[in-house]
């Protein structure tokens, strides 16, 4: 029977098994750790999903247009004055 380990348990069957790992037991070794909380039976884990390839919708190149213009705006940039750190437009 496949048991995992909840904590460890030293050695069984000439491995040292520490919490989690995952071994075979005969029935009635199984039912006794089983009964003391030394171990689980084991759970297969599921199968992971099939990934779903994400679709990326190409921008319209108004948005692109929209970009460019707010980008190039005419305002003047700002400079900062180190020691007061007023804005002066440059």
């Amino acid at each position: 029977m496949k048991l995992t380990a909840t904590k460890r348990l030293g050695r069984y069957a000439g491995k040292v098994l520490k919490a989690g790992d995952v071994f075979e037991a005969n029935a009635a070794d199984a039912r006794i750790l089983l009964a003391i909380n030394r171990a689980t039976p084991y759970v297969e884990p599921p199968k992971p999903r099939p990934a779903i390839p994400v679709y990326k919708a190409p921008e319209p190149a108004v948005y692109k247009d929209m970009q460019a213009e707010a980008n190039d705006s005419d305002k003047p940039k700002r400079a900062y004055l180190r020691r007061d750190m007023t804005a002066k437009d440059k």
